[in-house]
C-alpha cells in the first residue's frame, strides 16, 4: 500500500502522511488512485478529500478531541489556514442525499497531495498524462 503525503497549499508545511486505504470517498469506500478525478455517486465532481477517522493525524486527533468530537474546522497547525473539518453532530451529505459515512474531510483547493514514494519528475509527468 502506497503512503499519501498532505501539505498545507498555503505554507507548504507536511500535514499528514497517511496510507493510501485511508482516503474514503462519502459512502465509505477507499479511493482507488489520487490523481484521478473522484466522482460522486451521481458523476459531480468532488470537491473533498474524507480521511478514515481511524488513521487520521495525530493534529487531526488533537482537533478533533478540543473539539468534543462535536463539530469544528481542521486549520493548519503552521499558518491556521482552514483546512477542512469534521462534524460529528449533522454529518455531511452526498449529492445523493445519503448520509456521509466518513466525518471527517480536507477541502481539495487547499491541500497538495501527492504519492511518497514517488519522485516529483514521476509526479509531474503523471499529472501532465492526466
Amino acid at each position: 500500500m502506497s503512503d499519501i503525503v498532505v501539505k498545507c497549499r498555503q505554507c507548504r508545511r507536511l500535514i499528514a502522511k497517511q496510507p493510501l486505504s485511508s482516503f474514503l470517498t462519502a459512502h465509505g469506500q477507499p479511493v482507488a488512485d489520487i490523481y484521478g478525478c473522484s466522482l460522486t455517486c451521481v458523476g459531480k465532481l468532488e470537491d473533498v478529500w474524507y480521511l478514515d477517522e481511524l488513521t487520521m493525524s495525530d493534529w487531526m486527533r488533537t482537533a478533533v478531541e478540543e473539539g468534543n468530537f462535536l463539530k469544528d474546522k481542521l486549520k493548519c497547525p503552521n499558518c491556521s489556514t482552514n483546512l477542512g473539518a469534521f462534524d460529528y453532530v449533522s454529518g455531511h451529505k452526498c449529492p445523493c442525499k445519503q448520509q456521509c459515512v466518513p466525518f471527517i474531510h480536507l477541502v481539495k483547493s487547499k491541500i497538495d497531495i501527492q504519492y511518497a514514494n514517488r519522485s516529483p519528475e514521476n509526479t509531474s509527468e503523471h499529472a501532465e498524462q492526466s
